[in-house]
């Protein structure tokens, strides 16, 4: 299972990827993460040095099989590492950013930005929903507060 935050949810840039995979449900994560809005795509990291707490994510659970894994493998690149994540489905992955930095001037670095052309700055996201504005109904997960 993956948990997807950002161009992957139903009706996302790269949904398509996960046409074949099963929804479960949407969650929202315990609060141990960060989100940035990097205009066509969210980056999802963990809390900074010394924070405690970091910001609930909304997203989904999709049931995937190894062969769409190695898909979104591909997608994700070197840019992401996934990492565990408790669902009431059970374990899921989630794919969190290895080089963003949100002081940085560029965001080149993550997921293939062009590196022609100036990139900005990351905006924090402190109530976990991507893209800006949109809901989440939370229908089968708890609720985020």
């Amino acid at each position: 299972m993956v948990f997807v935050y950002g161009t992957l949810k139903r009706g996302g840039k790269f949904s398509s990827l996960l046409a074949d995979a099963e929804c479960l449900g949407e969650l929202c994560t315990p609060r141990r993460y960060r989100l940035f809005d990097l205009g066509p795509w969210p980056v999802a990291m963990p809390p900074g040095a010394g924070q405690r707490k970091g910001t609930a994510l909304h997203g989904e659970v999709v049931r995937v099989d190894r062969r769409i894994l190695a898909r979104l493998d591909r997608l994700e690149g070197s840019a992401y590492r996934r990492e565990r994540l408790s669902t009431p489905w059970g374990p899921a992955w989630i794919y969190l950013s290895r080089h963003f930095s949100p002081t940085s001037q560029s965001s080149s670095a993550v997921r293939g930005a062009p590196k022609n052309k100036t990139s900005r700055r990351g905006r924090m996201l402190p109530h976990g929903v991507w893209p800006p504005g949109s809901r989440t109904s939370n229908r089968k997960a708890g609720v985020c507060s």
